[in-house]
């Protein structure tokens, strides 16, 4: 929600923008459903680290790339 005003704006600017967003599972189970069979599965603070951490670094590299074609 908040990033829809950071696309509007940048829009009407005429200026590219982006966003990284990421999703913290611990503080509640994630819960799968699979033929009506619910599993729980844990997420550590460890792992919700590193793929906050692969995201930074996808964005990194995808704003890299496009400043190389500007």
């Amino acid at each position: 929600m908040e990033t829809s005003s950071l696309f509007v704006i940048s829009t009407l600017r005429k200026v590219k923008s982006g966003a990284v967003l990421a999703v913290n599972a611990k503080p509640e189970p994630i819960k799968k459903i699979l033929k009506n069979k619910i599993i729980q599965i844990e997420i550590s603070e460890k792992i919700t680290k590193k793929l906050i951490d692969e995201a930074f670094k996808i964005a990194l590299e995808t704003i890299l790339d496009l400043s190389k074609k500007i």
